[in-house]
C-alpha cells in the first residue's frame, strides 16, 4: 500500500511512502483483514491518502 499525509493547516502533502500490510485471517473467516499502523510527524490534523497496489 502507498500513502501520503495531507497536512490540513499547511495544505501540503508528504512524499509518497510504501508500507507493508500484515494480513491475518482467511477468506473462510470473514475474509482477509489487513492491519496498518500509521503515525503522524506532529500533533496536527492530517488526512491519509492511500492507494492499494498489488
Amino acid at each position: 500500500m502507498t500513502f501520503k499525509l495531507l497536512d490540513i493547516d499547511e495544505r501540503s502533502r508528504s512524499k509518497e511512502e510504501v508500507i507493508e500490510v500484515h494480513w491475518e485471517g482467511s477468506f473462510n473467516e470473514w475474509g482477509d483483514r489487513g492491519k496498518v499502523r500509521l503515525t503522524t510527524p506532529s500533533n496536527k490534523s492530517y488526512v491519509v491518502l492511500q492507494e492499494v497496489v498489488e
